[in-house]
């Protein structure tokens, strides 16, 4: 489905000359009586349409009607000449017009409109899984060959597609319901019963009516001790991907990039914004949510990238600017040049005096309006388009802040939406993780931010070269720490110039060396690893000055990340310094874990006394990671001794 700008369409009836007054002559000799309906034609994201129209001249209104396909509608007057009527809409394209008479006789119709449903023409298919009842336990299946064994001492389960509904459109019923287990069908009917396997599965349902228009949902089975998403989450490194950075051909330099950036570690592919936008534009003003920017590529090439980065192991997050649309989408450009007659005025967000809403200096982003069900649904439908079609993980959702301020009731629909389908998806929300409202499930991370809107809680840390220590100290425990995923970053498309370009090489080492040894699931963006200097927002063109040490740098210590349990945990303790405010160290820990990490923000070697007796450290010895072939180092009364280089950075851990 892809949306455009509504066709217009020439009158069908003989005494109809369509113009945007949408004006009719009546059948009497008085041709200065006419019906204008209040909407241009349009595009229409619901089953139902509220159709209204005035009577221009003559006599008041007697009665009106509106006619759709075969079916009519009764309208409601109003002041002897307004009209409102509700009718149902049809699948595809509609052609409906008002038929009405005056109190003298006189019998008035309007010329036709147009109005084309951009929902799929297909039954809902919903599916539930949950334990099964001893009453089931007559119903299992013949299908325990075609599943993994049971586990040991597990319940039975229920796969349950009672929630699924025919079409809204045609209103046909469902006449098959079929159940796979992968790609292997296991079963047929509403409900039916189930062992249990002994590891993760995931289930589809397909469901389909009398003329063969078929849906399908999945559903994911955890057994137990199973953490799922959260541990995933937890163990993920994020990269940003900046596709004009990669090539002339953006998408196709993507995809010969994989094998390097799965070799480098990162796990998480966040492409910027691909959707249709006016030329020249970053990617946040969207002119078409369904189809793609042509100057990154083709759907093949997305369909590539996408299948191989998931043969790598590598996920894929499309950026949903999902907030506004540009000023050059063709509804918010009907709105404008129509006013209150164009079918999208109310798309979008409007103040008391009809004009349409932004943040900040964003005149060219209108807001939407979450209000309208026809816009949650426009929204709804195009993010689970790049999911069914093109086979994507999930969204990082662009300004999630705003439509939570506006209607925080979307994002949980959105998400329900998409689960229905693809229960593995994932959401990671441009918004702080201060505000619990963006904590899992609904969310698997947000951003590292302040309590102010977009306010990196990094920002000022690192302006002022004395102190830096003390000062990421403190705002990484005002940072929550419990039930919210925090996306921490030192660059993304927002900050400007690069790290390394505003602080140097040194501290952009130590500070890489915290965010990937911190709590949280660390970002690293398009060509970090190598020192790439752009600002994403300037001119872009691909990159050519690489940085090998710097890439093997970051390749070590997400090695490290990966390999030790203790620095993907939740928890961490500050290790006292004494009263140099050039070092920052800490214990990582995930249960019996323990890693030590200790970072010199300062150009000058030094050596420090840290004592592990407060954290948990197991043993009286220390093993460097760091440094590769260095001894086992010996605790001495519970303390450890280092001697730092300038601008060091050093792991250990007790084994």
């Amino acid at each position: 489905m892809k949306p455009g700008t509504a066709k217009k369409s020439v009158g069908i009836l003989a005494l109809c000359a369509l113009s945007l007054q949408a004006s009719c002559s009546s059948t009497r000799a008085d041709v200065t009586q006419r019906i204008e309906l209040s909407s241009a034609d349009a595009d229409v994201w619901a089953y139902e349409l509220t159709v209204t129209g005035t009577l221009i001249g003559g006599d008041a209104l007697k009665s009106c009607q509106v006619q759709v396909a075969e079916r009519v509608a009764p309208a409601s007057l109003s002041g002897g000449r307004e009209f409102r009527a509700r009718v149902r809409l049809d699948p595809g394209d509609n052609q409906l017009h008002a038929i009405c008479r005056t109190r003298d006789g006189a019998r008035v119709v309007s010329p036709p409109r147009r109005f084309r449903v951009r929902l799929p023409a297909t039954p809902t298919a919903v599916a539930r899984l949950e334990a099964a009842a001893k009453s089931d336990s007559a119903r299992i299946e013949r299908a325990d060959s075609l599943l993994s064994k049971r586990a040991e001492g597990s319940a039975d389960l229920v796969l349950d597609a009672s929630g699924s509904s025919a079409n809204l459109g045609t209103g046909r019923e469902l006449v098959r319901y079929e159940w796979f287990a992968g790609d292997t069908a296991i079963a047929k009917g509403v409900r039916v019963t189930l062992p249990a396997p002994a590891h993760r599965q995931l289930y589809s349902l397909r469901v389909c009516d009398d003329r063969a228009q078929c849906d399908v949902a999945r559903v994911l089975y955890r057994p137990a001790g199973d953490r799922g998403s959260e541990e995933e989450v937890r163990d993920a490194v994020m990269y940003g991907v900046l596709p004009p950075l990669y090539g002339a051909q953006p998408l196709r330099g993507v995809i010969a990039a994989l094998h390097n950036l799965a070799e480098l570690g990162v796990d998480v592919l966040w492409l910027a914004p691909l959707f249709r936008a006016p030329e020249g534009d970053y990617g946040y003003a969207v002119t078409d949510y369904f189809r793609m920017r042509s100057d990154y590529g083709t759907d093949s090439d997305l369909r590539e990238l996408v299948s191989r980065a998931h043969k790598l192991g590598l996920r894929v997050l499309l950026d949903l600017p999902a907030n506004h649309s540009s000023h050059e989408h063709p509804y918010f450009a009907e709105a404008a040049a129509l006013g209150r007659r164009s079918h999208y005025w109310d798309f979008y967000d409007r103040d008391a005096a009809g004009e349409a809403t932004h943040y900040f200096d964003w005149t060219n982003l209108p807001n939407l309006n979450y209000a309208n069900p026809e816009v949650a649904r426009l929204m709804t439908e195009a993010a689970s388009h790049w999911l069914d079609v093109f086979d994507v993980d999930g969204y990082r959702l662009d300004a999630a802040w705003g439509i939570r301020q506006r209607n925080p009731e979307w994002w949980p629909q959105l998400e329900a939406a998409l689960a229905r389908k693809h229960p593995e998806h994932w959401l990671v929300a441009e918004a702080s993780a201060h505000d619990s409202y963006y904590r899992p499930p609904l969310f698997e991370a947000a951003y590292d931010w302040t309590a102010d809107l977009g306010k990196h809680s990094w920002k000022d840390v690192f302006e002022q070269k004395a102190g830096i220590a003390q000062r990421l100290a403190a705002a990484l425990q005002s940072t929550p720490q419990t039930g919210v995923h925090v996306l921490r970053f030192l660059n993304n498309n927002d900050t400007g110039a690069r790290f390394i370009t505003r602080h140097g090489p040194e501290l952009n080492r130590v500070a890489t060396a915290a965010l990937l040894t911190l709590p949280g699931m660390p970002c690293l963006y398009s060509f970090d690893e190598v020192g790439a200097e752009f600002e994403p927002y300037g001119e872009l063109a691909p990159v050519q000055k690489r940085n090998p040490a710097l890439r093997a740098f970051h390749r070590e210590w997400i090695r490290m990340r990966r390999t030790q349990r203790a620095l993907r945990g939740p928890d961490i303790t500050y290790v006292h310094v004494g009263t140099r405010d050039e070092v920052l160290a800490y214990v990582r820990s995930d249960g019996d874990a323990r890693a030590l990490v200790v970072l010199s923000f300062s150009g000058k070697p030094q050596e420090i006394s840290l004592s592990l007796s407060e954290h948990g450290w197991p043993t009286r010895m220390a093993r460097e990671l760091t440094r590769k072939g260095q001894p086992r180092t010996a605790l001495r009364a519970n303390t450890l001794r280092v001697k730092l280089s300038g601008w060091d950075a050093r792991v250990f851990t007790p084994r």
